[in-house]
């Protein structure tokens, strides 16, 4: 990229990591690979995509990270209370309240595992997508990386990273990391100038 040198830090041309994500994963929600190579062949920065809550592939530690999301909703005249929802659960977000499963979305992770574990097709997904984070990083002073857009289609994944290229090009002090950028700018208003 314009004679940068690949390599693992400084500026450097970096791989864009994923986890196996789906179909291999059962934990995945997303084709991992597919999204990847879609991102790599348009650019060569730090990206990590990981296709659910688990994060196996650090998307808060990179500076563009993507995961992938299931929100669960329970249809009523479905569910017969078996609780097998509120056992897979890690999070305790689901309780059987009068004989059917209720979600606590403060509590929940939208990783999708309710959903995969219902038995009768009541557990479904109202909505599905990218959870996008921005500005994580490892070395002598970690930062973990701020939530940009949660449920973010395919479309916006590529908005964001071309909007966050352009804004830290144009607004960056020389020899600033990306995190660091962000949160001297504020993630409010790094959010404004990327999704506008």
């Amino acid at each position: 990229m314009a004679g940068t040198p690949p390599g693992s830090c400084g500026p450097r041309v970096r791989n864009i990591v994923a986890c196996v994500g789906k179909p291999e994963c059962p934990h995945a929600n997303i084709d991992t690979f597919d999204l990847a190579k879609k991102i790599d062949e348009r650019y060569k920065l730090k990206i990590a995509i990981t296709g659910c809550p688990n994060s196996c592939m650090k998307p808060q530690l990179n500076d563009i990270g993507v995961m992938g999301v299931l929100k669960p909703r329970i249809i009523s005249e479905k569910c017969n209370g078996c609780g097998d929802c509120v056992r897979t659960c890690k999070e305790a977000a689901i309780k059987i309240l009068e004989g059917k499963a209720v979600i606590d979305y403060t509590r929940c992770v939208y990783c999708g595992e309710c959903i995969r574990a219902c038995p009768t097709g009541a557990d479904v997904a109202e909505k599905e997508g990218y959870t996008i984070f921005v500005g994580g990083h490892v070395g002598r002073h970690p930062q973990l990386a701020y939530k940009l857009i949660e449920f973010a289609s395919e479309e916006q994944i590529f908005k964001v990273i071309e909007n966050s290229i352009g804004v830290f090009k144009r607004d960056a002090v020389r020899g600033e990391r990306f995190g660091s950028f962000i949160t001297r700018l504020g993630v409010g208003e790094f959010g404004r100038r990327v999704l506008t």
